[in-house]
């Protein structure tokens, strides 16, 4: 089982759009824009609620994978959502 938290998921979503999309046809005139569309493609992967969840001050959820199910999980308090 994989898990990641909301800055692992940034900075995997941060990477891509650097190493992939920066050369090609996108550019981002300053920083918050670049952070701006991160975190609208990480909410669009994982979904807004997810997404709130987890980017919550002092949340604790963090993002799992194992075969083909997605859930995020609580570990202080047990809480799971299952994403599909």
């Amino acid at each position: 089982m994989n898990k990641f938290t909301i800055d692992e998921l940034r900075a995997d979503v941060d990477n891509y759009i650097r190493e992939i999309m920066c050369g090609t046809f996108y550019h981002f005139e300053t920083q918050a824009d670049l952070d701006e569309t991160i975190n609208f493609l990480v909410a669009s992967l994982i979904g807004i609620d997810a997404y709130e969840l987890m980017s919550a001050r002092h949340s604790t959820y963090k993002y799992y994978v194992e075969y083909a199910e997605l859930w995020i999980a609580d570990q202080d308090t047990g809480h799971t959502i299952w994403l599909g």
